[in-house]
């Protein structure tokens, strides 16, 4: 069995879900969060080829510290692809920043993670005005 390298963040989401298939098509155990692992909604990835065998959906909600760290635990990577979805920037910021902070503060505390991965649309935070990406390209290959 290849290494655990989880999808964080909304498993059930549209990047993140195509994340889960890529990573059980290539043996990795894999942890996801959803806000409610019995939700009809996130049947999809629990149907995918693996999952039976090497996903667990974990229940977390990106502003749940405590739940964040419990499902990294054990974890070599992270990707993070939360991010809340609404019209009010002032409902979406401060929830985006903390939860994403929340997020790489469980990876550290948990001292396993070796690869973080902040996908788009959750890139979106990491540009400044002039549309210039403040990120460094993340060597991956421990998951090809």
């Amino acid at each position: 069995m290849a290494e655990s390298c989880p999808s964080q963040a909304r498993a059930g989401g549209f990047i993140a879900s195509w994340l889960v298939k890529l990573l059980l098509e290539k043996g990795y155990t894999m942890k996801g969060t959803v806000r409610n692992p019995d939700d009809a909604k996130n049947v999809h990835p629990k149907a995918m080829k693996g999952a039976a065998e090497r996903l667990i959906l974990c229940k977390a909600d990106l502003l749940d510290f405590a739940a964040l760290r419990e499902a990294i635990d054990g974890c070599q990577g992270v990707f993070y692809t939360a991010s809340p979805v609404t019209d009010d920037p002032q409902k979406m910021v401060e929830p985006a920043v903390s939860g994403t902070r929340y997020a790489v503060e469980a990876a550290a505390d948990a001292g396993t993670v070796r690869v973080w991965c902040l996908p788009s649309p959750s890139m979106q935070s990491a540009m400044d005005p002039n549309g210039h990406a403040h990120v460094k390209k993340i060597n991956l290959s421990f998951c090809a």
